[in-house]
């Protein structure tokens, strides 16, 4: 069943999305306004659709959001590296087998960090876009679903479960600051997150 106040937030949400990247990465108070909450606003309505009943048995539950999330995830961003390639090979600029290991890397590992040698983190250059890279929300909410859901499951008391999810977010803040290695799938950024997941739920 569709709930209509649901689904106006959501479209209101996208628009905001589109509007505040058309402009990013612009400084304005306006601009910041939109990027404080524009994302937010996404796990709060996905922690409200959260529900106990109908999300008791998890292999079940894996299997929606493993159809729902991750199986678009690696279409979507498949569909646009053929795209882009097909665009490479016609303009003759093209060297496949390089940008197919870093295509693999987005999907597999869900970030352009790279490892060289001495040590330092390097990313993949600017001038190579190859991936679908919105599709970051999709394996980040299936993170945060899975996690959400033993969480749910093994803390019943609302108030502990709080607390958790706000000590968890200090800890990956704090991560945040002084570290700059990123787990795959950014699985801190999912953490941070299932704040908001969790709140609203």
């Amino acid at each position: 069943m569709r709930i209509s106040w649901i689904d106006n937030l959501k479209w209101i949400g996208i628009i905001l999305i589109v509007l505040g990247h058309c402009f990013y990465p612009d400084s304005s108070l306006f601009i910041s306004y939109i990027f404080s909450f524009h994302i937010i606003l996404f796990f709060f309505l996905s922690g409200l659709m959260f529900h106990d009943k109908k999300h008791a048995i998890f292999l079940d539950f894996l299997k929606n959001k493993f159809q729902r999330l991750i199986i678009p995830y690696f279409f979507f961003n498949f569909m646009m590296f053929v795209f882009l390639k097909v665009k490479d090979i016609l303009l003759h600029e093209n060297d496949f087998w390089v940008t197919f290991l870093w295509f693999l890397q987005w999907v597999l590992y869900g970030s352009f960090f790279i490892i060289p040698d001495n040590g330092n983190y390097l990313l993949i250059p600017d001038n190579v876009n190859l991936v679908n890279i919105p599709t970051w929300f999709l394996v980040c909410l299936f993170i945060i679903s899975i996690v959400y859901f033993f969480l749910n499951k093994y803390i019943q008391n609302r108030i502990y479960r709080v607390l958790i999810l706000f000590f968890i977010s200090i800890l990956i803040y704090i991560e945040s600051k002084y570290f700059y290695f990123r787990f795959p799938w950014s699985f801190e950024i999912a953490l941070m997150a299932m704040l908001f997941y969790g709140i609203w739920h």
